[in-house]
């Protein structure tokens, strides 16, 4: 699950935007080059757990398994090499539900408001391994993403095309050759509608995931018909 989807998940158990921002910490640091940090902040480390407990519930998720390998079967059939197809194909379904869940404006509010954390938290963060923490690059990152459109970025094509290219491109194994750009492309805009079409009963799949591994997460206080519950 991209961080937009750990964002509506965190959403259901709470609002407090340091939690929020803690359910999406381990996808920024990816995007920094770093490990996940720890934290010494309860509501920090209560998102952190809930990010990697997502990731188990979202990842075995039967609608997520066959999206994906719908389309990477689509991908090879399109003439990419099986590497570059399987990663555009499980990269490529979380971005364009990122898409999906972006079009309430109550949650893109929230994705915001734990943006702005990042500076009020670092502190309590701690980052393993690393001779230089990229606590300064954290909050650029917030920074720059902040106003940054996030409906059009996980909706339109070309866009998202140019986000899994940059994601994959030092992957030798992994990435898109240039040829292949354009199918891609053609992929995610015949994609959007079986994505959109199986948003809810995915979310639904997440939230029964969650509770049979934590019988805290059994009784969601946010969870609504605004969450496309099917």
């Amino acid at each position: 699950m991209n961080f937009f989807g750990h964002l509506t998940v965190a959403t259901w158990y709470s609002r407090e935007p340091a939690l929020l921002l803690g359910a999406m910490l381990p996808d920024f640091a990816a995007l920094l080059g770093a490990p996940a940090p720890t934290a010494t902040s309860e509501p920090l480390a209560r998102g952190l757990a809930l990010h990697h407990d997502t990731d188990r519930a979202f990842h075995g998720a039967p609608s997520f398994v066959a999206l994906s390998h719908e389309a990477c079967r689509e991908l090879i059939q399109a003439g990419l090499p099986r590497g570059a197809a399987r990663a555009v194909a499980h990269i490529g379904v979380e971005i364009v539900l990122d898409g999906v869940l972006a079009e309430t404006d109550e949650r893109v509010s929230a994705y915001r408001a734990a943006l702005a954390e990042a500076s009020r938290v670092e502190p309590a963060l701690s980052w393993r391994s690393l001779a230089s923490p990229p606590a300064g690059r954290l909050q650029a990152l917030c920074g720059w993403l902040a106003p940054r459109d996030i409906r059009h970025e996980s909706r339109d094509p070309e866009v998202i095309t140019q986000r899994l290219e940059r994601t994959l491109a030092s992957r030798p194994r992994l990435r898109i050759p240039p040829g292949d750009l354009r199918q891609v492309t053609a992929w995610v805009e015949r994609t959007g509608a079986a994505v959109r079409r199986e948003a809810g009963p995915l979310l639904a799949q997440v939230e029964r995931g969650l509770a049979a591994h934590d019988p805290r997460y059994a009784a969601p206080v946010h969870r609504g018909s605004d969450d496309l519950a099917p």
